[in-house]
């Protein structure tokens, strides 16, 4: 039987790489804290060498403006210095804020998914894309804008994952051990009998090619064909640039887009899908004989419900089969389960807009997790 693999951003992690949407903004407000901690810093210096007791803190920044500017410079505490990421931030503005200095955001979405953040510890980029969009068609905000601001957002989670993936993936021996386990035996003689098919399709879902030190060793071991398919784009790779949006064509609300300026299109990811031949690629895997469907770090979240729903519901699709992340003890302690494996039942039957689990998915004590080490997250592939 055929394999399709779907690969999410928690098969990345496993790998060490912090390539959530979670790491991304984390490392975007420690790099903005520095910016402007240093401005702060170069204003205090400036002001004791003039000995002036009133100065003006006013750095260019593409995200804040900042208005009436007049304070009296102070020395930063510490325990802000030390701070990380966003809670960096936050406390430096605070800070800035104790000293008369008033700032809003620029960028309205930046501030959206920078709260959500904050209260869930995770945030999905793309969902409060749609939700924002939503609010674009009641007039509550400006569709210009809110792609300028999308289009920011988008570029700096390139230029982030950029810094990722120069970093060294070693391979999994849990992953390896599961790759070979796809490898048939050439020298058998099989007489008059012919092995069904046995091709492996690798879907990645990410923007990072990890899973290609996999589909290299596997071509050396296999007699069926191995292909790998980056069905959101990849990093650098102008024949297929990135694909960043939301997508659930089954969605009333994302079918009245339609009726709109064609600005509301302009992130939705099926409309990427038909720019390249890659959908057709993945269309001809589907169709040419039965085949089960291996998820590794995806979460099945409904950003990606179209694509999906086509493969989960094609008469061919044998089974599902889910390896699941398996929580430690560092994990935000929302949950009372161990691991991920319902969180993902529940994602794959609102894909099946179903209320019970559907037929085709391995139950658990057939399945396993995907990798033991202790890097992943606690939702490690929000996207």
């Amino acid at each position: 039987m055929n394999r399709l693999i779907l690969i999410g951003n928690g098969f990345d992690l496993a790998h060490g790489l912090k390539t959530s949407y979670k790491d991304f903004i984390e490392n975007f407000w420690e790099e903005k804290a520095d910016k402007f901690i240093n401005a702060f810093i170069n204003e205090e210096e400036q002001s004791k060498k003039t000995g002036t007791q009133n100065n003006y803190f006013n750095p260019e920044d593409e995200v804040f403006s900042f208005f009436e500017l007049h304070y009296i410079p102070k020395d930063i505490p510490k325990e802000i210095l030390e701070k990380k990421g966003q809670e960096k931030m936050n406390s430096f503005l605070v800070f800035v804020g104790a000293n008369q200095i008033n700032y809003q955001f620029k960028n309205q979405f930046l501030r959206q998914i920078t709260q959500n953040l904050t209260l869930k510890n995770w945030v999905d980029i793309e969902i409060e894309y749609y939700k924002a969009l939503q609010e674009c068609i009641t007039g509550g905000r400006s569709i210009l804008q809110l792609n300028r601001e999308f289009l920011f957002v988008k570029n700096e989670l390139i230029k982030y994952l950029k810094s990722e993936i120069a970093k060294e993936k070693p391979s999994l021996e849990s992953i390896n051990n599961l790759i070979d386990s796809f490898i048939t035996i050439d020298n058998i003689d099989f007489g008059s009998y012919i092995p069904s098919k046995n091709d492996t399709l690798f879907l990645n879902f990410n923007y990072t090619n990890t899973e290609k030190q996999y589909v290299d060793n596997l071509k050396k071991g296999t007699t069926g064909q191995v292909k790998s398919i980056h069905i959101h784009g990849q990093l650098d790779d102008p024949d297929n640039p990135i694909v960043f949006g939301y997508d659930d064509n089954a969605d009333e609300k994302q079918k009245i887009l339609i009726s709109y300026d064609k600005e509301y299109l302009k992130n939705i990811k099926s409309f990427f899908y038909k720019n390249n031949n890659y959908n057709d690629q993945l269309q001809s895997f589907i169709d040419l004989g039965k085949f089960e469907i291996l998820i590794l770090g995806h979460s099945c979240g409904i950003s990606d419900k179209t694509i999906l729903k086509q493969l989960f519901e094609h008469d061919n699709c044998d089974n599902i089969r889910i390896y699941y992340h398996k929580y430690n003890n560092k994990d935000i302690d929302f949950s009372d389960e161990n691991d991920d494996y319902s969180d993902k039942i529940k994602n794959i039957s609102i894909i099946f807009n179903e209320i019970t689990p559907n037929r085709k998915i391995i139950s658990k004590n057939e399945c396993e997790p995907l990798s033991n080490i202790s890097k992943l997250l606690s939702n490690p592939d929000s996207t």
